[in-house]
């Protein structure tokens, strides 16, 4: 088991500021949003965050927001959001930023790929993205339909504090064919 370690309280209150002000900044851009990954878990499980979760991830339909990034940046840098790191790429849509050094906001890009929602190595029936809505520490906020959570996670009910994704990620969450692609890519640059 890896060792992670646990926000405490202040750190808890600062990173639900942060994802306020991040949902006020999408919210006023229009684009739409889930809690997804360890921040959906936590709110429906914790009914707070997972105190040794290291991000809040945040989807969005790729397609929706991939020629809008200068727009996103701009508008989070005007808010004094420092970024990290941008991935534009309709595969693997990322933004990383951060206002609190203990708080990374990745919005992860999703896209349609007929009855899926993928991302690079992982993916989920496009179904569990619908219009559920969840109440959070204050906010309602958009989230994957229930079923998310069983098909993401081995036993969602139970905390399991580890890093590694085949420690607690259900298998059928593995897109194995663009693993396989991405694992050729690399292999290519790396004998290219």
């Amino acid at each position: 088991m890896n060792k992670l370690q646990n926000l405490n309280e202040l750190e808890l209150k600062e990173r639900n500021s942060s994802l306020k002000k991040a949902k006020k900044i999408l919210d006023k851009l229009n684009i739409v949003f889930f809690l997804e990954g360890g921040a959906y878990l936590g709110a429906v499980r914790e009914k707070n965050f997972i105190s040794w979760d290291w991000d809040i991830e945040l989807a969005v339909f790729t397609e929706n927001v991939i020629f809008r990034i200068n727009e996103i940046l701009n508008e989070f840098h005007k808010n004094n959001f420092k970024i990290l790191n941008v991935i534009n790429s309709e595969l693997n849509f990322k933004i990383n930023i951060y206002e609190k050094k203990h708080t990374k906001i990745s919005i992860i890009g999703y896209r349609l790929k007929g009855q899926y929602r993928e991302r690079e190595t992982l993916h989920w029936p496009a179904k569990f993205f619908n219009n559920n809505k969840i109440f959070f520490l204050g906010e309602n906020y958009n989230c994957p339909n229930m079923e998310y959570l069983d098909w993401t996670y081995k036993n969602w009910k139970v905390p399991n504090k580890t890093s590694n994704q085949k420690e607690y990620l259900n298998k059928q969450v593995f897109n194995k064919k663009n693993y396989f692609n991405l694992l050729l890519k690399k292999t290519y640059f790396l004998f290219a």
